[in-house]
């Protein structure tokens, strides 16, 4: 059986959306009942615009609406009776009321705490009528994996839990949602920056202040540090650097594709099209990018990099294509080609020395930025990173790969050629004595203490 399921996730997950909904009323409740300038403080969001009506009956009635949502959420995820979800709704709605009828504040506040407390005690109950379930749920799975884990290893049960939870796709939606939100709050507090400064009916110290409470706004969302810059002009340099590195993570994910079809010898249009489309749009774009750039700004550090970083994907683009073109070539010819490991190998090979002469580039630009621009602890590790990664490893894992190709050229070579006379020795082959001539060539490929022979055999008829 599943070590975790569906269904005992969903539980586990609904009991733990149930519990958030109720701290975030018991919050909404505490927050409204204890400040004295209830109006005031609700009067304008953090980012500075309103979002509620200075209407007294109007937020109320807001609030109410918020609260009976959150409160039939917990209701339902809990899953509990009629009765008892009705005193929870109700016990939920209660410091409102009291807000309602301008109760003094510290009867308000009591009231608060004693809602709060009511539902903490309903939720500890509801989570006790399932600890049973929780406790076997618990034991079978730590029995489970401990099984796995006699059996199977750490690593074949890591790599089974990973699958398992799905772990890459929360990933994906956690990081997804965090950037959409990320990018709409830099949005809206670079157009709010630009109204304030914009804006000469207001007077000079408030647009002064407004501003700059709207430059920290971005920086406590955001972490951006705004040093001497428009706003506007670094976010966007720091999208369109985000942009180059998220075409070359596609470019990571395309080029297997391409690899695949080309070899499997796949001549289905609808197979095809898409990878190159999709390629095609990394070489376009890069091209724009840079083009609009160049246009747009003088030379700098920055746009060094962003340049590096596009010319780099562009390359690479190329280099994928030439390999599919090669292989594509080989299945559609009828011809052994003898050369075509040669030519991929030439290929890839020139691919993987640019890349790396630009990965050498771009750490001398870090280092000119790092002494001469902006020097910090963060961007002397990043480019240790970038040091070892892409140009250390990259270069032993590329002189290792030249020296075991060339080890198994020679040994290729030194191999002798079989001809006529000898072939016939050979059990293996059935020929017939006539005037058919037969010349076989055996190339050996050493890689990995494993021995990979292609029996090549040219045929002529004479």
């Amino acid at each position: 059986s599943d070590c975790f399921s569906g269904k005992a996730l969903f539980k586990f997950y609904t009991l733990f959306f149930a519990v958030l909904l109720g701290m975030a009323a018991v919050l909404i409740n505490y927050y409204a009942t204890s400040h004295m300038d209830f109006y005031n403080a609700y009067y304008k969001a953090a980012l500075g615009f309103r979002l509620l009506p200075r209407n007294g009956p109007t937020l109320w009635l807001g609030m109410a609406a918020v609260q009976l949502v959150f409160g039939i959420g917990y209701v339902f995820l809990l899953n509990l009776q009629s009765v008892f979800a009705a005193l929870v709704v109700l016990d939920i709605m209660i410091p409102l009321w009291g807000l309602m009828i301008e109760l003094p504040a510290d009867v308000r506040h009591l009231v608060a705490m004693f809602s709060g407390l009511v539902l903490a005690l309903s939720t500890a109950v509801c989570l006790a009528t399932r600890l049973k379930w929780f406790y076997y749920s618990c034991r079978y799975v730590y029995l489970l994996v401990r099984h796995m884990y006699r059996i199977y290893g750490l690593q074949l049960l890591l790599e089974d839990t990973w699958k398992r939870i799905r772990f890459p796709d929360v990933l994906r939606v956690f990081w997804l949602t965090r950037v959409t939100a990320q990018a709409l709050i830099l949005v809206y507090v670079v157009q709010a920056v630009g109204r304030e400064s914009g804006d000469a009916t207001g007077g000079a110290a408030d647009g002064s202040s407004d501003s700059s409470w709207h430059i920290s706004s971005l920086q406590c969302f955001t972490g951006i540090l705004i040093l001497g810059f428009d706003p506007q002009v670094r976010l966007s340099r720091y999208m369109c650097l985000l942009l180059t590195a998220i075409l070359h993570f596609i470019h990571g994910m395309t080029d297997p594709v391409l690899m695949s079809l080309s070899a499997s010898h796949v001549s289905s249009f609808r197979r095809h099209f898409p990878v190159l489309l999709v390629s095609l749009a990394l070489f376009v774009l890069p091209v724009v990018l840079s083009y609009a750039l160049w246009h747009h700004y003088v030379l700098n550090t920055w746009l060094f990099a962003v340049t590096a970083f596009c010319v780099e994907l562009c390359l690479k683009v190329v280099v994928s294509l030439t390999v599919y073109g090669l292989f594509m070539a080989d299945g559609f010819s009828n011809v052994l080609w003898e050369k075509l490991d040669d030519y991929v190998y030439y290929v890839r090979s020139t691919g993987n020395i640019i890349e790396f002469l630009f990965g050498v580039i771009m750490f001398g630009n870090g280092v000119y930025t790092m002494m001469f621009e902006a020097g910090s602890k963060i961007r002397a590790c990043t480019m240790c990173l970038h040091a070892y990664f892409n140009m250390y490893l990259q270069a032993k894992n590329g002189w290792k790969t030249f020296i075991n190709r060339r080890t198994a050229v020679k040994k290729i070579n030194s191999l002798p050629e079989v001809r006529g006379d000898q072939l016939r020795n050979i059990e293996d082959f059935d020929f017939n004595h006539g005037t058919t001539e037969i010349h076989c060539l055996w190339l050996l490929f050493i890689k990995d203490s494993c021995k990979l022979c292609r029996v090549v055999v040219l045929a002529t008829q004479s």
